[in-house]
């Protein structure tokens, strides 16, 4: 080993760079005010300190933090009005501010709203319930399992006769309450009217609140009718029902079973006006469900 005890090199012939080949360390200090020193990795800057003047402007504290303009910011705090356990966390609408909802919570499990509803703020979009198991019944297919409609209200009912034969004179009832979960409408009715100078081919009810799916779309049955064909008048009729299927797809077929010549036996199908009494007052009630279009 050769030790080489060097107290000052001066650069030859007046120069100002000094080059050492294969030094890996340098023990001690470098003076000056290194200017010259324009190449050096940082990275290779293993022990000590580099004072805070020498990273950026501003002012260096506990308080502050150097952002990438290489200058000292001051740490902006965030207030959480009425924090508390689970709430969860919303904007205000003012900087550094939020707000912790009272009315609405999260434990981990469970989301709860215990002021004002859930929104869907979107058509076609709700509640998807694809985490459930589907039906694997033979000959079953899954086509939508997501809850996307809820409504209820009113609804008019009113007698009208299909091809060309408008609506009765006069209704002394009509009376209608639904409820719509998704694309299932759950009807209750009380119609009653006059068939008056109606004419047409088949009774229909008209004024159902959603248009229904069409062919296959439903049935539901009429539990009360008065004066329909041999209820309480001359023509014979049976176990009437409302059918939703076929023609306009916002009006209902009123069906029932009719007698044949001298009474004998019965078939099903669409009433005639003629079933329809006039003077006495035909009255349907009843309550069921169809299927929409949408």
């Amino acid at each position: 080993m050769s030790i080489l005890n060097v107290n000052k090199i001066n650069p030859v012939g007046g120069g100002s760079t000094i080059t050492i080949a294969g030094i890996a360390s340098v023990t001690g200090s470098i003076s000056g005010n290194g200017s010259g020193l324009t190449t050096l990795n940082a990275s290779n800057l293993s022990s000590g300190t580099v004072p805070s003047a020498r990273l950026g402007s501003g002012t260096a504290s506990s308080s502050t933090f150097l952002a990438g303009d290489s200058t000292f910011k001051t740490v902006t705090g965030t207030t959480i009005n009425n924090n508390a356990d689970n709430r969860v966390i919303t904007g205000s609408g003012t900087a550094n501010t939020l707000e912790a909802e009272s009315t609405l919570t999260y434990n981990g499990t469970n989301l709860t709203i215990s002021n004002g509803n859930l929104v869907i703020g979107t058509a076609g979009k709700g509640i998807d319930f694809g985490a459930t198991a589907n039906s694997t019944a033979t000959g079953v297919s899954m086509s939508h399992e997501t809850l996307d409609d809820y409504e209820e209200g009113n609804w008019t009912p009113f007698f009208y006769a299909w091809i060309g034969g408008g609506v009765p004179a006069t209704h002394d009832i009509q009376y209608g309450k639904y409820t719509k979960v998704g694309r299932k409408v759950h009807i209750v009715f009380d119609l009653k009217g006059d068939r008056g100078n109606m004419g047409g081919s088949y009774i229909n009810v008209g004024g159902l609140p959603f248009a229904h799916l069409g062919s296959n779309a439903g049935w539901v049955p009429i539990p009360w009718s008065e004066y329909v064909g041999g209820e309480n008048s001359t023509s014979s009729t049976r176990g009437h029902g409302l059918e939703f299927g076929g023609g306009a797809t916002v009006h209902a077929w009123l069906t029932g079973y009719t007698s044949g010549a001298g009474g004998s036996g019965y078939t099903t199908g669409y009433l005639s006006t003629s079933y329809m009494s006039n003077g006495s007052h035909t009255r349907i009630r009843g309550s069921g469900s169809y299927l929409t279009d949408a």
